[in-house]
């Protein structure tokens, strides 16, 4: 996704998500920032957590977070309206930010 990603994450320790995450995006951002001259934030907005709770829900997440590059190029999918499944799956396949394949 061009700003934004997904994780899915079992923290060992109730402050250990926050810590966490700071180091990635503060880390990742000047990295990015001092490779191509440039400054300020990557992403949009802060990071958000959502506390999973129940199983039906740790189940969906997968499938969301592997599907949610289909907005790029096949934003229809949503709504149960892709009309060619086969090019839907060869972008998946080989979209480069995505541990779908896997």
């Amino acid at each position: 996704m061009p700003n934004h990603y997904h994780l899915l994450l079992r923290p060992k320790f109730d402050d250990s998500l926050t810590k966490f995450m700071k180091k990635l995006n503060i880390g990742y951002a000047k990295y990015f920032n001092e490779k191509y001259k440039r400054s300020g934030a990557l992403f949009e907005g802060r990071y958000k957590s959502v506390l999973v709770v129940d199983k039906s829900h740790f189940i969906h997440l997968p499938y969301y977070i592997h599907l949610n590059p289909l907005d790029l190029k096949f934003p229809e999918w949503r709504n149960r309206e892709i009309k060619n499944y086969k090019e839907a799956m060869k972008f998946l396949e080989n979209y480069r930010w995505s541990s779908f394949p896997a």
